[in-house]
């Protein structure tokens, strides 16, 4: 597939089209593990890429209530998304003080959030209303079902193709 050599605001890639324009592009970016490998084209009513990310067994270790080890990897990746651009919403079961404590300790490395456990205003308005379900392109949880394009999904179990 010939990609439009856009460089990637996450990840630099020259060979990415996470932000090329074109209202049909399906490239993804090289670096998918790096910057998220989001598809370019036209953003839904032009908001920019939203990621929602967990905090106990995905920015940290699962410790609950104690907060775990850092996952430096995810931290790093929060933290480029969010510097090229993408708006991050902490996804957590936490609430009350064990919430606080987990915004605390993200704040103190460098870790900073949109929103938390809420949807982005820019949604709100976007969509007309505020579900419980946070609006976002991605959603890093270490208890997710990936499932890639193409696939077919029933349940828990992932399959290839239209006819599986």
């Amino acid at each position: 597939m010939k990609r439009c050599g856009t460089t990637c605001d996450i990840c630099r890639d020259s060979t990415c089209c996470f932000e090329c324009g074109r209202d049909n592009c399906d490239e993804r970016c090289d670096n998918a593990e790096i910057c998220g490998g989001a598809t370019g084209g036209a953003r839904q009513g032009g908001l920019p890429p939203i990621v929602a990310a967990d905090f106990d067994g995905t920015i940290v270790t699962d410790a609950y209530p104690l907060i775990g080890e850092p996952i430096s990897e995810t931290i790093e990746a929060l933290k480029r998304r969010r510097d090229g651009g993408a708006k991050v919403i902490l996804w957590t079961c936490r609430c009350g003080a064990e919430l606080d404590a987990a915004i605390t300790w993200c704040e103190g490395r460098g870790i900073f959030f949109d929103a938390i456990n809420a949807n982005l205003p820019e949604a709100i308005a976007l969509f007309g209303g505020d579900p419980r379900k946070v609006h976002a392109d991605e959603y890093w949880d270490d208890k997710a079902v990936v499932k890639k394009k193409g696939e077919k999904q029933d349940g828990y179990n992932v399959r290839q193709g239209a006819g599986a």
